[in-house]
C-alpha cells in the first residue's frame, strides 16, 4: 500500500514545474530555520487575519442591509398614499384597479392608522396602531414566520373574533402579556372641529404576538380594518392605501404614474425612503467606509509581506548562488520566489477563507454567549432598528474581496523579487 501511495506522490511531484520543485525544498529546508521559521509564520497569520476580518466586517454590514429589507421594508410600505379628505370604501376600489395597472406595482391594501395609548398597572405605553384589510394585505400573509403562533390563516382571525390585535414582542414583553389577555387602549381622538375629546377606552383580545427583533416590537399593532371603523365611527372610510413595488428604489415612475391620473391636491405620498432611509444611506456609507479601511489595511500589510520575502531571500543567498552556479537563470530564480510567495499567500488566504466563513456563521451564537457571560446587551432594538448583530455572507463580496488580497499580495510579492533580483547575479550574491 506505501509502495503505491509513493508510486502516486512520485506521478504528480514529476507534473510540477522545476520551479515550484525548488520552492517546495526551500520550505521544507526553512522550516529547520528558527528565524525564517518565524517570519513564515508570522506572514500566514497576517495574511489570515487580514481576510478574517475582511469577511467578517462585510458580512455584517451585508447583515444590516439584509435586516432593514427583510425586517423593517417587509413590514413598512414601499409607498404609503394618504387622502387628504375623507375617502369612502367605493373610490378605494375604484383607485385600486387604476393603481394596479401600474406595470411597477405588485400589491395594494387600504389601511387606517391610529395612535393609542395603552393602560396597564406597570406603565403606560404609545402604540402606533395600523388597522389592515386581511383581504388584500399580502405583507402580513408573507410574514407569518414572525408570528409566535405560526398560523397560515392567522390574519383572517383579525376579522372573525370582535376586538382582536396582534401585537410586537417588546410590547409583549414589557407588558408581561401572553397571546388570550386583555388590553385596554385609549385612542388618541379628534372631533370635526379639530379639538382633542376625552378618549373612551377601547378593550381588546390579544390573538398573537409578531417578532421581527426590531423598533417594530415596541411600538406595533395589527388589527382588522373592519373593526377598527366600527370602534372609530369611521364607517367605510380609509386614511390611504399601501402599495408595494417591484423595485423599492424606483418608486418615482409610480409616483409619476399616479399624478397623471390624480389631482395631487387631494393626496401625500410617504415612501419608505422619508422613514427609514437614513438608516439605508447610513449603511451604505459604512460599507464605503468599510471597503477603504480593508484597502489600506491590505496595502499597509502588503509593506509588510516586501520586507519578510526581502529577509527570507536574504537568508538563502548561498542556495540561490549554487543554482546560479548550476546555470540557472534570473528567470527561474524569479519563478522560484514567485512559488515561494504565491504558497504563503495561498495557505493564508485557505485558512483565513475557512476560518472567516466559520466565524460569520456562528457569529451570533458567539456574541450571545458573550452577552450572557457579562450580563449585556450590545443591540436594543430600543434604540437601533434590530436587537442583534446580523450576518449575511454574500459569496460575490466575499470573491471580490479575496482577489483583491490575492493580487495585492502577489504583486507585493513580485515587487520584492525584483526588488532583490534588480542588480546583477554577482551583485546580489556577493551582497
Amino acid at each position: 500500500m506505501v509502495f503505491y501511495i509513493k508510486k502516486i506522490s512520485k506521478f504528480f511531484l514529476d507534473l510540477l514545474p522545476l520551479s515550484l520543485k525548488i520552492a517546495l525544498n526551500f520550505q521544507i529546508g526553512w522550516k529547520k530555520e528558527k528565524i525564517t521559521a518565524f517570519i513564515s509564520n508570522m506572514l500566514i497569520i497576517g495574511i489570515t487575519l487580514n481576510i478574517i476580518i475582511s469577511i467578517l466586517s462585510i458580512s455584517i454590514i451585508n447583515g444590516f442591509e439584509h435586516a432593514l429589507k427583510n425586517k423593517i421594508l417587509n413590514i413598512v410600505p414601499h409607498l404609503e398614499i394618504s387622502f387628504l379628505s375623507k375617502f369612502s370604501i367605493k373610490n378605494w376600489k375604484f383607485l385600486k384597479t387604476k393603481i394596479l395597472n401600474f406595470p411597477d406595482v405588485i400589491a395594494i391594501s387600504p389601511y387606517l392608522n391610529f395612535v393609542g395609548l395603552i393602560e396597564n398597572k406597570i406603565a403606560f405605553h404609545v402604540l402606533y396602531i395600523h388597522a389592515i384589510d386581511t383581504q388584500y394585505e399580502t405583507k402580513f400573509q408573507k410574514n407569518v414566520k414572525y408570528f409566535y403562533k405560526d398560523q397560515s390563516n392567522i390574519l383572517l382571525q383579525l376579522d372573525k373574533i370582535n376586538n382582536s390585535i396582534i401585537i410586537g414582542a417588546g410590547i409583549a414583553k414589557k407588558f408581561n402579556l401572553k397571546i388570550g389577555d386583555k388590553l385596554s387602549i385609549f385612542p388618541a381622538n379628534i372631533n370635526k372641529k379639530n379639538n382633542f375629546v376625552f378618549p373612551q377606552s377601547l378593550n381588546f383580545k390579544i390573538v398573537n404576538i409578531i417578532k421581527f427583533n426590531s423598533q417594530l416590537d415596541h411600538d406595533f399593532a395589527i388589527i382588522s380594518l373592519f373593526h377598527a371603523q366600527k370602534l372609530l365611527n369611521r364607517t367605510n372610510e380609509i386614511d390611504g392605501v399601501n402599495i408595494k413595488v417591484k423595485n423599492m428604489f424606483k418608486l418615482n415612475n409610480v409616483i409619476k404614474e399616479f399624478f397623471l391620473i390624480n389631482n395631487p391636491n387631494f393626496f401625500q405620498i410617504n415612501t419608505w425612503m422619508l422613514k427609514y432611509g437614513y438608516i439605508y444611506q447610513d449603511i451604505q456609507t459604512v460599507r464605503a467606509i468599510i471597503y477603504l479601511c480593508v484597502f489600506l489595511v491590505s496595502v499597509i500589510f502588503s509593506s509588510s509581506i516586501i520586507s519578510m520575502l526581502t529577509a527570507i531571500m536574504k537568508r538563502k543567498i548561498f542556495d540561490v548562488a549554487i543554482l546560479f552556479s548550476l546555470g540557472a537563470k534570473n528567470r527561474l530564480i524569479y519563478s522560484v520566489f514567485l512559488w515561494y510567495g504565491g504558497i504563503y499567500i495561498i495557505f493564508g488566504s485557505f485558512w483565513g477563507i475557512l476560518i472567516g466563513l466559520f466565524i460569520s456563521h456562528y457569529f451570533n451564537v458567539i456574541i450571545k454567549k458573550i452577552e450572557n457571560l457579562f450580563n449585556v446587551q450590545f443591540l436594543s432594538s430600543n434604540i437601533y432598528f434590530v436587537d442583534s448583530i446580523p450576518i449575511q455572507i454574500v459569496a460575490f463580496d466575499i470573491f471580490l474581496i479575496i482577489l483583491f488580497i490575492f493580487i495585492l499580495f502577489m504583486i507585493s510579492s513580485i515587487y520584492s523579487i525584483f526588488k532583490m533580483m534588480r542588480k546583477s547575479s554577482n551583485k546580489f550574491i556577493l551582497s
